[in-house]
Formats: C-alpha cells, structure tokens, sequence
C-alpha cells in the first residue's frame, strides 16, 4: 500500500499541468484620461461600461471602443469614490462621491443629487449596496 501512495505523490509532482494563459485588452484606446480608478459594467448588459477617474465618469456603450464623459464633479474636496450599476431597476446607476450620492436613471447619461448629507463630513460616501435587508 505504501508503495502505491508514493507513485500517486511521484505522479502529482511529474504530471504536467496546462498553462493558464490570460490576455489583457486596451480599453482606453479613445478614453482621453489616464486615472481610472473604478470600472463597473451593465450586469444586463456586459457592453456597457462606466469607468470614472477621481473628477470624471466615462461611458461606453460598445465594450470600451468609445467612451464620452457623462459627469464630473466640482471643488478640490470633491472626488468619485464608487459607481454601481442597480441590478433591481433597469437603467440606474449610483455614483458615490464625497457631496453626496448621484443617481441616473437613463444609463448613466444625465446624473441628479440623489443624497446629501448634513456637513461636509457627513456628505462622504465611499461605496454603495442595494438590496440589503435589516434582520
């Protein structure tokens, strides 16, 4: 028995293993800004790509082969911290910054103040959920 163990260890250390291979492709090749920092996709629609700099959010409706700005926050203390596609409602998109949160309803292209906190602290938001239930 013990021998049949060491051909199974020999084996497992001998046995070639297949390559994993990935390839990276450009998606900024139109994006005129170098500073992405936060990419989120259409879960309905995986084409559909929103990648948002600290200042600027982007759009591509084709898989990154173009891109136009939709938004962009004023003020030095103003920055996008997160965007998130709403699995729930077709169409809306949150984007999370530090004046409060922005939501669109049309994909993306026209952006409203959605929430605004009390105080410039109070304003800060870092990341978005829905669907969360309290228990």
């Amino acid at each position: 028995m013990k021998r049949y163990w060491w051909l199974f260890i020999l084996f497992l250390v001998v046995m070639p293993v297949p390559s994993a291979q990935c390839e990276w492709i450009s998606l900024s090749k139109s994006l005129q800004e170098v500073n992405i920092h936060r990419l989120c996709s259409d879960p309905r629609n995986p084409s559909l790509i929103l990648a948002a700099s600290d200042k600027r959010l982007y759009k591509s409706p084709d898989g990154g082969n173009s891109w136009k700005q939709v938004m962009s926050v004023r003020g030095a203390e103003n920055r996008i911290h997160f965007i998130y596609f709403d699995d729930r409602v077709r169409g809306r998109v949150y984007a999370a910054t530090d004046k409060g949160i922005y939501r669109s309803d049309n994909y993306g292209d026209k952006w409203s103040l959605f929430f605004q906190g009390v105080g410039r602290d109070q304003n800060r938001v870092h990341t978005l959920s829905t669907g969360l239930q309290a228990g």
